[in-house]
């Protein structure tokens, strides 16, 4: 997906939405959303999750929580 490698040079595009009480940020491309979390000081983007929009959110805590652990 090419919004995935844009993100390389832009990790906040126009259209990302930072999720409420979490540090995930969300892009849409179609049907599907890209969930990931942006490291400014190292300049990382993680992405988290890529799922169609119908269940994309479920178990999205889960998944922050283990990438918090992955970088720190």
């Amino acid at each position: 997906m090419r919004c995935i490698e844009d993100l390389a040079d832009d990790p906040y595009p126009e259209g990302a939405k930072k999720l409420i009480g979490a540090e995930i940020y969300r892009i849409r491309s179609g049907d599907y959303r890209i969930a990931y979390i942006v490291r400014a000081r190292k300049l990382i983007v993680l992405i988290l999750k890529v799922g169609n929009r119908k269940e994309f959110y479920d178990r999205i805590k889960e998944v922050e929580k283990r990438a918090k652990a992955l970088l720190e």
